[in-house]
């Protein structure tokens, strides 16, 4: 028995010309269709992939430059380095943060129920400049997480009082839960500017 190349052979080989090129051209075309299927349709896909994500590199690096840029702008802007100058002169004491931390425990009324008052790891703030602002003095924050419960009036009234406290409290957010009408959960983040680490 012929070997099937050789059988394939004699078979082409019997083939008038016409026959011959029209196998010639199917051929090439089914091993276009087979390679294009198999490896440029993939490979176009993949490249379209790799386009879109340097497309979204690239508009997040944009962003984070005009973020940059305005943080340079807030930085040298002569209304943010007064605020932080006013805000080192206004620092407080370790002695005088424990008094402040004090003095809001005592603006305690009937009408507020103390939860808890978690005093957070403090954290020096660097920025540029700020450390030559004044004499080399720095400032660090010191983050409290105050905890208390009562209604939504009284929460106000307490609130009022803390503002009016002779320290300076700088607020971070507040969440207020009803836990049943009209009580409620008040959780306060804020946090004192000091100018000594602890």
């Amino acid at each position: 028995m012929k070997p099937i190349n050789l059988l394939f052979l004699q078979w082409l080989d019997s083939r008038d010309n016409r026959e011959k090129m029209l196998f010639f051209f199917t051929t090439l075309i089914l091993i276009y269709i087979v390679w294009n299927s198999l490896v440029l349709l993939p490979l176009k896909h993949h490249q379209q992939a790799m386009r879109e994500q340097i497309q979204e590199l690239n508009t997040k690096t944009l962003t984070l430059s005009h973020q940059f840029d305005e943080i340079i702008h807030i930085l040298h802007n002569p209304l943010f380095t007064q605020s932080l100058k006013t805000a080192q002169l206004n620092s407080l004491s370790n002695e005088e943060a424990d008094q402040a931390i004090q003095a809001i425990l005592d603006q305690q009324q009937s009408y507020i129920t103390f939860v808890s008052l978690k005093n957070d790891s403090v954290q020096a703030l660097a920025l540029p400049g700020l450390e030559t602002s004044l004499e080399g003095s720095a400032l660090f924050q010191h983050p409290l997480q105050l905890q208390f419960k009562g209604d939504y009036f009284n929460t106000l009234a307490y609130l009022d009082r803390l503002e009016k406290l002779p320290w300076e409290l700088y607020w971070d957010s507040l969440e207020y839960r009803v836990d049943a009408y009209p009580e409620a959960t008040i959780t306060v983040k804020f946090y004192l500017l000091t100018n000594a680490m602890s």
